[in-house]
């Protein structure tokens, strides 16, 4: 089934405006095959890393960190939305929150982000993916000084 480009909605938006009530040309509809491709694509690979339990493909393994069902169950969630009729669910669905979201201002995105801080904070870091977090977990294990075995530490290292 090919895709097909999204449909422009006739509805003004709350603004005001026609331009949201143009048909789309077709250099912009083989545009959002291209993308939609390219992220089918994508996911396809994610899906076909996920049983490596290694770093080699570490920006695309990431699903390695959650239970195998999750991760295949949200990467075909993400190839559910790239299917038309899926997809114009998934954005009636969610586009009103999204704009709700929008309007908000102040406080609250300040709120989420402290959250998002403290979340990050709580978990523990599990890719691993580079050599100096092996310095640090080492240091941190009290194998050696950290001075020593991290000379390229900036204090904030050093401090966490």
């Amino acid at each position: 089934m090919p895709l097909e480009a999204p449909r422009v909605s006739a509805t003004p938006p709350p603004g005001g405006g026609a331009e949201s009530a143009r048909s789309i040309t077709g250099s912009e509809a083989a545009a959002v095959t291209g993308v939609a491709l390219a992220l089918a694509m994508l996911t396809l690979v994610r899906l076909a890393v996920v049983p490596w339990h290694t770093m080699w493909a570490w920006g695309l393994n990431d699903a390695r960190f959650l239970p195998p069902v999750l991760g295949i169950a949200l990467a075909a969630l993400c190839l559910a939305a790239l299917l038309p009729p899926l997809g114009r669910r998934f954005a009636a669905t969610f586009d009103p929150i999204a704009s709700r979201v929008a309007a908000i201002r102040g406080v609250p995105h300040l709120v989420a982000a402290l959250l998002t801080g403290v979340v990050v904070r709580w978990l523990s870091d599990r890719t691993w993916f580079n050599g100096d977090f092996q310095l640090r977990l080492a240091s941190l294990r009290g194998t050696g000084v950290p001075e020593r075995i991290f000379p390229q530490a900036l204090p904030l290292d050093l401090f966490l």
